[in-house]
């Protein structure tokens, strides 16, 4: 995407549930002149097939299209890969081929390697603490929830190998909303600089 427009710069944000992702990228977009783009997707989404959320995660890339500065996208194409991947290794039902198969096919087209990830930081335990607090559905569709661990170590795997040329800020998610604002103001402000 960096490449196709200069005066864009897509910063994907990606952690565990419950990171703190989608209140950070809320409240630091409108405060920092940033473009928010954000997944909405059902909590209670009966059938979560891969389908669902590679046609919404291509929606969201479009949506960048026409944008000019700093984009926040809070989730992409490598949450849906991460999610699948674990799937397949619980149920071995081959969804997580059929995701690195869209990524291949379709990376640099309708689907864009962010110029940054920010990965907020959080133990597996943080994550499913904050989640019962707030409700969040804990059954077999919930990986996010009762495999955290596994899509933690599968993200680990895909950002130091398929996602190794982009560059990572990590932030920890343990810390209150505040300190991480500042953080990423920090963060944001040398990448407006740097245009």
């Amino acid at each position: 995407m960096g490449v196709e427009n200069h005066r864009q710069k897509l910063v994907i944000f990606e952690g565990l549930s419950c990171s703190g992702k989608t209140s950070l990228v809320d409240s630091t977009a409108s405060n920092n002149n940033c473009v928010c783009v954000v997944r909405s997707v059902p909590r209670d989404l009966q059938n979560p097939i891969p389908e669902y959320f590679m046609q919404n995660d291509e929606i969201k890339f479009a949506k960048t299209k026409d944008c000019s500065g700093t984009i926040l996208m809070d989730r992409g194409y490598l949450s849906t890969l991460v999610f699948y991947t674990t799937m397949e290794e619980i149920r071995q039902d081959g969804s997580g081929f059929k995701v690195k198969g869209w990524v291949e096919k379709n990376i640099g087209k309708t689907i864009f390697k962010p110029d940054y990830y920010i990965f907020i930081d959080v133990p597996p335990e943080i994550s499913r603490e904050r989640a019962k607090i707030n409700g969040r559905p804990f059954d077999e569709r919930n990986l996010w929830m009762t495999h955290t661990d596994k899509m933690l170590f599968q993200y680990e795997q895909y950002l130091s190998t398929i996602e190794a040329d982009v560059p990572l800020v990590r932030l920890d998610g343990t810390k209150p909303l505040v300190y991480l604002q500042e953080q990423l103001k920090i963060f944001l402000d040398k990448l407006h600089e740097e245009r």
